[in-house]
Formats: C-alpha cells, structure tokens, sequence
C-alpha cells in the first residue's frame, strides 16, 4: 500500500525488513497504470511483477502484458481455518452462528467466544465437510463487546473475528387518528415499543419530535403546524406511515403531496385483492424464510392510485396497496372495516412492526474494513462535540452526521486495523458504552491460485530471475569485449601490414 521512488538500497533496508501486512489490495489494472504513470518521468523502467496470483476473478492480462519479469510465488502452507462469517439468529437474537471454512487436511480446531476478557464459551469443531457451522448463547439483554478465535496454524489474520451487540431499545411510534387504534396496540407491545397514540385535535408536538415513528391513523385534515413538523420529522430521518381516510379531501392529497411527494390520485370503487409482496424489499428483509406464491389475499373495497412509489404490496391489477418513498410509507386504501379486511389478513403484523422500528437502530454487529459502511449511534451530542472511534491500534473521527437522538456514521478507507472501536465523545473525552466492531475481508483466506501461460518472462523464484538477469548482463558484457578485442586486432593488423613487410 506504499510507493518507494529514487531511493537506494542502503536509505530503505531497514524499512523493507520491517514492513506490516497491509489491508488494502490494488487490482492488477491498478498496478499496470500506476508503473505506466512511473515510467513516464524515468528513461528507463522495468517492472517485475512478484505474487501468489490468487484467484479472485481478476483479470491479470494487462498486468502481464506490461510486465518485465513475471515471479509466481507458491505459499509454503496450504492449510488454512478461517472464521468465514458470524451472524446472528433470526429467530432468537441471543444466539450467534459461526461459519468456519476449512482449505487443506487439518481436522478440527478449537473456537473461543469473549466478551472483553470474560469467556463466554469455547467448543471443539470437527471437520467432516469443507465448512461448519458453530452456535453459541449469549446473555440476554446485555452489552456485548465480542471476539472470536480459533487454533489454527495457517494463515493467522483470519483467526480473530470482532463483533458488537447492544442491548435492544424501544422504538418510539406515536398514532394520530380518532379512531382503530386497537390493533396499533396489540402490534406494538411494550417488549419492543414505546407506543401511545393521540386525537387530531389533541397533538402534543413536543412527544412527536421525539417519535421514531409517526402514523396518521386516516387523519381526515392536516393542519398547516402538522405539516411543517412532518416535513421536519422526515429530515431527521423519522418515519411516517400515512394511513388514508375513507372520505378525503383535496387539502389532504396536497399536504400528503408536499410532506411526502407521493401523490394519491382520486377513489375508484372497485374491489382489488392484494396478491403481490416484494419480498426483496428492505423493510420485509428477514421477515419471510421462504417465497410465498399463495396465502389467504386480503383486499380493498376502494384504492386511490399511488404515484412517485417503491410498491411493497401489490393489487392483482399491479397497483400499490402499499408503497414507499424513501422514508414515507403510504396506503392507498383506508383499513376500516367498511374499506378492507387488510387487518384480518397475517400480513398486518410483519408490516406494522418492520416499519415501526428504528430507523437508527444498528442491526449489523461488524463491518468490513475498506467498504462503504453506514450506521447509527444513539447518543445526544451538544454543541461542538463530535464522536471519535477509538481501538488499542489506533483513534480516527468518521464522517458523521448529527441528528436529535443520534449520530449517522459513515465510514469507508478508516480504520485500517480490526477490532472493537469504543466511540468517544470529544470536548469531554468520555467513553461511552456503545462500541462499534470492523474486521478485515476474508477474500485472502481462499488457498485458490490461476495458472499463468509459460513465457520467456516467467519465473518460479526471485532467486532464478536475477540469476538469468544476471547472466544476460554477463553475455552483453562479453560481447562488448569481442568487439573491443576484434578492433584492438584489426589495428594491430593494419600497423603490421604497413610497417612490415
């Protein structure tokens, strides 16, 4: 990940020596255009390409085209336990799963589970195929600074495996409306939700700034206050779900416009059954095990079309009965009982309750260094302050930005050593109990290599190609000698010629 130019041997000896693996990797296009960039400012270049060439679905042409010498290098241990990836249960959060993979013949290994330095559990793994998997139970409710190791005597950057687990907190969803609140209730239970819901005409907007979640519960007027703080709320990165009235009006359609950009258009009365969910959809993501093809379809009685929509749930005439833009979700039907029988149907629950979590909430338990990571940490900064990511190796400030109740993370070249990264607030430099965990790409623990084509600049050791460099050195040398040899002679001769006779 460096470059060393018009140096000598003697200044760099010692840096070479004590050079560190490095995470960051150049493709080999990369690497033919940087030596072609070099070779512009120097008369004469050579380069002299010296890799494992692994096969990463790289194509390696340009860099051999290009390539002086080319040294394929053969690793020394082909064996090799890597910690492939940890997740954690979809269906109970408490367990974590370990896939190991396994290159070579070694037969099991040992794998240890630490929260800090306290243990949590350590299990011997047999290998009967070339992967397995590992679960262990973690305690509930309970902060979880974690690392993963296993024994192995290969390659040893992916032996450690860091991860990060907080404790749930309630996601904040308020429902306005006068009416069928009941079964917001019985979906938003007190385990997962702090959930309340309010009249139109009795709005406490201070609780609503505070919301994770705001539903307009077929809310027949949205008055001009209402408006400007939705609009607020959604650049705060809140989450609104507009259920619409059974009798609208044109101010609703214009404010539900100018909140959210969806247009709705005007009421059809015509009965649609709602057939169609894109399960590929974020908010359904670890919702559904399998592919559903037929269930019991609810449908609607009325529908307006949606316009400016990602559809979620389909009518069988490809309508949206439920569609997003960006952080707005909007039914195109009223859910009462004279409307639809939507909140008989199973769907209702799995819908509700995705939309109704945190938007902030920070579901992932690692990152991969050296990718494009974007997260959530709830902390309220003051004036001024800003969080820090700080690890034993290193202490770096991510990119961040600041809302009410917590702080958007985005991270891609930093850090650059794995690890749990305690996040610090600055001006008071305290620690705070949030923790945020990165490790390396496990794309260099596969043992896999591509066969080059055998050509005059191929080499199997550093050692061969400065020995035939060296020879070809001689052989221009020696040549130079017969030539100076060959007209020392031939004056000798011209001399000999006109002087004697």
């Amino acid at each position: 990940n460096d470059s060393l130019e018009n140096v000598n041997l003697t200044d760099i000896q010692n840096e070479l020596l004590q050079i560190e693996y490095a995470n960051e990797q150049l493709s080999p296009e990369q690497v033919a255009l940087k030596f072609k960039k070099i070779k512009m400012n120097f008369e004469n270049a050579a380069l002299i390409t010296i890799s494992d060439f692994q096969d990463k679905n790289w194509n390696y042409k340009p860099l051999l085209n290009v390539s002086n010498g080319i040294i394929k290098l053969k690793a020394l241990e082909t064996n090799n336990i890597a910690i492939d990836s940890v997740w954690r249960s979809t269906n109970n959060e408490n367990e974590i799963n370990i896939a190991l993979s396994n290159v070579g013949d070694q037969a099991q290994t040992t794998v240890s589970i630490f929260n800090k330095k306290e243990l949590l559990g350590r299990s011997t793994v047999n290998f009967e195929k070339k992967n397995s998997i590992k679960t262990f139970t973690l305690p509930k409710n309970k902060a979880i600074e974690g690392q993963i190791s296993i024994v192995d005597k290969g390659l040893s950057f992916d032996n450690q495996y860091f991860f990060s687990i907080q404790p749930t907190s309630l996601s904040r969803v308020i429902s306005i409306g006068d009416q069928n609140q009941e079964f917001l209730y019985k979906i938003y239970t007190k385990d997962r939700f702090k959930f309340s819901s309010t009249s139109a005409s009795n709005i406490n907007f201070a609780e609503l700034t505070k919301a994770n979640t705001i539903i307009l519960n077929e809310v027949e007027q949205i008055e001009k206050p209402l408006e400007n703080l939705l609009v607020q709320f959604l650049k705060n990165d809140g989450t609104l779900i507009v259920i619409p009235p059974k009798n609208t009006t044109t101010s609703f359609l214009t404010s539900i416009k100018a909140i959210s950009g969806i247009e709705m258009g005007t009421s059809i009365k015509e009965e649609q059954k709602i057939t169609q969910i894109n399960f590929s959809h974020p908010s359904f993501k670890g919702v559904f095990t399998k592919t559903i093809d037929n269930f019991q379809y609810p449908q609607t009685a009325t529908y307006r079309k949606l316009k400016n929509v990602n559809w979620l749930l389909n009518y069988q005439n490809n309508e949206a009965f439920l569609g997003n833009r960006q952080k707005v979700f909007a039914f195109s039907s009223a859910l009462s009982k004279e409307s639809s029988n939507f909140l008989n149907s199973p769907l209702v629950v799995p819908t509700f309750f995705k939309l109704g979590l945190k938007a902030s909430e920070n579901k992932n338990i690692s990152y991969i260094i050296g990718k494009a990571n974007e997260y959530f940490i709830p902390l309220q900064l003051k004036e001024d302050q800003v969080i820090q990511l700080k690890s034993q190796h290193e202490t770096f400030i991510p990119l961040q930005q600041t809302y009410s109740d917590y702080v958007k993370i985005m991270t891609s070249e930093l850090p650059k050593n794995a690890g749990n990264y305690t996040v610090v607030t600055s001006k008071s430099n305290q620690n705070s109990n949030y923790s945020i965990s990165y490790n390396y790409n496990t794309s260099e623990s596969n043992l896999n290599y591509i066969s080059l084509p055998e050509s005059e600049n191929t080499f199997s050791s550093i050692a061969e190609y400065f020995s035939q460099l060296k020879a070809g050195f001689q052989t221009t040398d020696l040549w130079k000698w017969f030539i100076i040899f060959a007209v020392i002679f031939l004056l000798i001769e011209i001399l000999l010629l006109k002087f004697l006779k």
